[in-house]
């Protein structure tokens, strides 16, 4: 990898985060000068801000999914005890959707690991 280029996975680009931090990194520079040393210091500057953004919103999946598996149990738990409130209904909805879409993550990004290591060394 050269001096400005980080891996980007795909399914970053389906978070809506991601373009706000985007464009919110590159519209708060101020730099001056000669275009190319513009573009070279923001462009060094989103790295920055793309690692700090993947490191808050994908560090420790597994963490993250077993803490939402363990509250799904519990709700689910309360659900055999009783009747469950509509927020309650609502709360697990919301957990279990975003588990499954902190596996489809976990899952994207392996796979383009892979297919990045079989570009690069074949079969």
């Amino acid at each position: 990898m050269g001096p400005l280029t980080i891996p980007v996975n795909n399914f970053w680009l389906e978070n809506k985060l991601f373009k706000k931090m985007v464009d919110d990194s590159w519209s708060n520079q101020r730099v001056g000068g000669w275009m190319a040393v513009v573009l070279k210091t923001k462009l060094k500057g989103l790295k920055v801000a793309i690692r700090g953004w993947r490191k808050q919103e994908y560090a420790n999946l597994d963490t993250k999914v077993a803490c939402l598996v363990g509250e799904i149990e519990k709700i689910d738990v309360k659900g055999e005890l009783g009747v469950l409130s509509n927020f309650k209904v609502e709360m697990r909805k919301l957990k279990f959707n975003e588990m499954w879409k902190l596996l489809k993550c976990k899952d994207a990004s392996m796979f383009q690991r892979l297919k990045s290591k079989w570009l690069k060394e074949g079969d």
